[in-house]
C-alpha cells in the first residue's frame, strides 16, 4: 500500500540530536498505519470493533470468517472453561443458598440454608419464584462462580420440584421419606393435617391403581410432599424415617384401600344399573278411584284365584301338596272343576309351565297319568324338572328372568313347586327379609310372561296354626292363601282340611279333602266336625262289613261276643254301624227277627261317600 507519509518525514532528519532524532520527532515520522495489521492492502481496523478475523480479513474480503475472530475465539475458550453465555436453567443448591443470603432470604448456619445448599440442582425459575436469586445467570456465570471457589460445576436435571425447594427453605430435607402407616396412625388419632394427607393419598392411590401405575402407590411420602399437603414443618421434622417394616405395613394399607375401592365401585355400578332400570320403568298413570268403574272380576278358578293373580298353596309335610297341584293342573287344562267345587276358566290352548324342584319326571308322569290326565292335556304341560337345580329359580336378576321368558309361553299358568328348595339353593334364610326379593323375582317373571296365573307351593311351619314357614312376606306376597292341614297325627289316613282366604273376598272355610276311587280330590261342603264324624262312621262301617263278611250268619249278639281284637269296635259302635249298613243294604238278615243271621251284601259306589250319606 502506498505510504506518502514516509517521504515527507525523511526531509526532517536534520532535527536529530546527537545523530539521533528526538522521540517526538521519531513518533511523528511513523506512518499512520504503524502497529496495525495490513492484509490484502487494507490497514487493520481498530481492535475495538472486533470485526477483523484472525487472518486480518475484514467483512467483505474474500475468505472472511466472522466465526474466526479473536473475540469469538476468546468467548469459545471461556465457554469451554465455564459454560455458555446462554441463560442457565438450573443452578446448584449452594449457588442458590449463597445468593439467598445476599438477598436476605436465608441465613448461614440456619436449617433453611443448609437444606437448600445440600440440593444438587434446582430450577432457576423455582429459585427466582421463591426469591432465592434476583436475576437469571448465564451458564458461564454459574460455572465461573463455582470456579472462583475452587469447585467445578456440573449441570444436571433438577433434583427437586418447587414444593421441595420451598420445603428446603424451611429446613427440611425434601427427599426424606416417611412411611404411609406413620401418617395413617396420626390420622386415626384425629390429627387434622394427617387427615388431609391421607385423603389425598387415597385419591392418588385410586388413580394409580386404575392406571396400573405401581410405582406411584403412596406407600411413602417425601417431606416435600407432606409440606405441599399442609403438614407443618416442625411436625415433619419429628416424623421418623421410613423403615422396611413400616413400608410393609403401608403396603397392607394400600391393598386395603384397593379392596374398599373395588367394593365401592361395585356398589356404584349396581346403583347405576338400578338407576337405569328405574329410568326405563313405565310407571302407570294415575287412576281416579272416584270415577273408576272396575270390570267384572275374571276368575281363573272361581271364587279362589283371579285371572292374572297368584295363589300360595301351603301345606304340612306329606299333607298332599303335590296331589293338590296335580288336581289343579288337571282341572284348568281340562276345563273341569277344581276339587269338584270350583269352576276353572283357562283360555283354550293356554299352557301350564310346571317348574318342579322336588320330583323326577318319572314321578310326575305317574302322578298325572294316575288321575287320568289325557294326552292332549299332558302335551300342554311344559315340565321343567329342577330337582337339584333349584338355584335356577333365583329370579332376582333380569338376565335369569330373560332366559326363562324364552322358555315360558305367554299366557301360561306358572307353577313353582316348591319355594322352600329355591330359598335353600339361593342361600337365603327363609326367616330373612331377602325372601321377599326371591318372591318378587318370581312374580316379576309372571308379569313379564303375561301369565294367566301364578301358583307358589311352600311348606307350613312346624306349628301349622301360625301359617307358612319362614318370613311373613311369604304369605303377604300372594293374592290368595290356600292351606292344607292334617286333622290329627301325621298318617296316611289322617283327614286333610283345605281352606283359603285372600283378596277379592276369597273365603273358603276349612273343609275335608277326600280322594275318590278315580284318585281325584274333592272338597266336602260340610263342616270339619261333621266330616270328621262321617269319616269315623265310614271307618266303623268298613270294619263291621268286613267282620260280617268273614263271620257270616252270626247275630248281633254273637258278633258282640267275638274277641275285642277281632271285632275292633266297642259293642255300641258295632251296633250303630250294623244299623247304618242295614239301612244302606250293605248287609242282609237271612234269619228271622228273633234269630237274625247277618250276611254281607255287595257294596257299590264310593264307601267314603255312601255310608255317610
Amino acid at each position: 500500500m502506498p505510504n506518502d507519509r514516509a517521504d515527507s518525514t525523511a526531509d526532517r532528519r536534520g532535527g536529530a540530536t546527537n545523530g539521533h532524532r528526538s522521540a517526538d520527532d521519531l513518533l511523528a515520522s511513523l506512518p499512520a498505519e504503524f502497529g496495525k495489521a495490513i492484509s490484502n492492502g487494507h490497514a487493520a481496523a481498530d481492535d475495538d470493533d472486533g470485526l477483523t478475523d484472525v487472518n486480518g480479513l475484514r467483512p467483505g474480503d474474500e475468505g472472511y470468517s466472522p466465526f474466526n475472530r479473536p473475540s469469538v475465539n476468546a468467548k469459545h475458550a471461556e465457554d469451554a472453561r465455564y459454560g455458555s453465555q446462554c441463560a442457565a436453567t438450573v443452578v446448584g443448591g449452594l449457588y442458590a443458598a449463597e445468593h439467598a443470603v445476599a438477598t436476605g432470604k436465608l441465613t448461614r448456619g440456619k436449617g433453611g440454608y443448609d437444606a437448600v445448599a445440600a440440593l444438587r440442582s434446582i430450577l432457576v425459575a423455582d429459585a427466582l419464584a421463591l426469591g432465592l436469586i434476583d436475576h437469571t445467570p448465564s451458564e458461564a456465570d454459574v460455572g465461573r462462580w463455582y470456579a472462583d471457589r475452587g469447585q467445578e460445576w456440573e449441570q444436571s436435571e433438577a433434583t427437586v420440584r418447587r414444593a421441595g425447594l420451598r420445603a428446603a427453605t424451611k429446613g427440611l430435607d425434601p427427599n426424606r421419606k416417611v412411611a404411609l402407616t406413620t401418617i395413617d396412625a396420626l390420622a386415626t388419632g384425629g390429627e387434622p393435617w394427617a387427615l388431609a394427607v391421607i385423603e389425598t393419598a387415597r385419591a392418588e392411590n385410586t388413580y394409580a391403581a386404575v392406571m396400573g401405575d405401581r410405582k406411584h402407590r403412596p406407600v411413602s411420602l417425601t417431606a416435600a410432599e407432606l409440606w405441599e399437603r399442609g403438614a407443618p414443618s416442625d411436625a415433619i421434622v419429628a416424623l421418623p424415617d421410613a423403615t422396611t417394616v413400616a413400608l410393609g405395613e403401608s403396603a397392607r394399607i394400600v391393598r386395603a384401600w384397593d379392596a374398599e375401592d373395588r367394593l365401592r365401585a361395585t356398589e356404584h355400578a349396581r346403583a347405576t344399573e338400578a338407576a337405569k332400570a328405574v329410568a326405563a320403568i313405565d310407571i302407570p298413570g294415575r287412576i281416579d278411584l272416584a270415577t273408576y268403574t272396575p270390570p267384572d272380576t275374571a276368575w281363573l278358578v272361581d271364587e279362589l284365584m283371579p285371572m292374572d293373580g297368584s295363589l300360595g298353596l301351603f301345606a304340612e309335610r306329606k299333607a298332599g301338596k303335590t296331589t293338590t297341584v296335580v288336581e289343579l293342573v288337571r282341572a284348568v287344562l281340562g276345563g273341569g272343576e277344581f276339587l269338584g267345587r270350583f269352576a276353572t276358566h283357562l283360555p283354550a290352548g293356554a299352557r301350564v309351565a310346571l317348574l318342579d324342584t322336588e320330583m323326577t319326571p318319572a314321578m310326575l308322569h305317574h302322578e298325572y297319568t294316575k288321575v287320568g290326565v289325557d294326552a292332549d292335556s299332558l302335551t300342554r304341560i311344559d315340565l321343567h324338572p329342577l330337582r337339584g337345580r333349584s338355584r335356577l329359580l333365583d329370579l332376582r336378576d333380569e338376565t335369569t328372568r330373560a332366559r326363562w321368558r324364552e322358555l315360558i309361553a305367554p299366557g301360561s299358568v306358572i307353577i313353582v313347586d316348591c319355594l322352600y328348595t329355591v330359598l335353600a339353593a339361593a342361600q337365603v334364610d327363609e326367616s330373612s327379609a331377602q325372601v321377599s326379593d326371591i318372591i318378587d323375582g318370581i312374580k316379576a317373571l309372571a308379569v313379564e310372561c303375561a301369565a294367566a296365573g301364578l301358583v307358589v307351593v311352600h311348606h307350613l311351619g312346624k306349628d301349622p296354626t301360625k301359617g307358612a314357614r319362614g318370613h311373613s312376606s311369604i304369605e303377604g306376597s300372594v293374592d290368595t292363601l290356600a292351606t292344607i292341614r292334617l286333622d290329627g297325627p301325621p298318617a296316611a289316613d289322617t283327614p286333610r282340611l283345605f281352606s283359603a282366604t285372600g283378596r277379592l273376598d276369597v273365603d273358603v272355610p276349612a273343609a275335608l279333602l277326600s280322594r275318590g276311587e278315580d284318585n281325584r280330590l274333592t272338597l266336602s261342603a260340610n263342616t270339619p266336625k261333621s266330616d270328621r264324624a262321617r269319616a269315623v262312621a265310614h271307618k266303623d262301617d268298613d270294619i263291621t262289613w268286613s267282620l260280617i263278611n268273614e263271620h257270616p250268619g252270626l247275630s248281633l249278639r254273637s258278633l258282640e261276643e267275638l274277641p275285642a281284637e277281632t271285632r275292633k269296635l266297642s259293642r255300641t259302635r258295632l251296633r250303630r254301624s250294623l244299623e247304618r249298613l242295614d239301612t244302606l243294604g250293605y248287609v242282609i238278615n237271612q234269619g228271622t227277627d228273633r234269630r237274625p243271621a247277618w250276611h254281607a251284601a255287595d257294596r257299590d259306589g264310593n264307601p267314603y261317600v255312601n255310608p255317610a250319606d
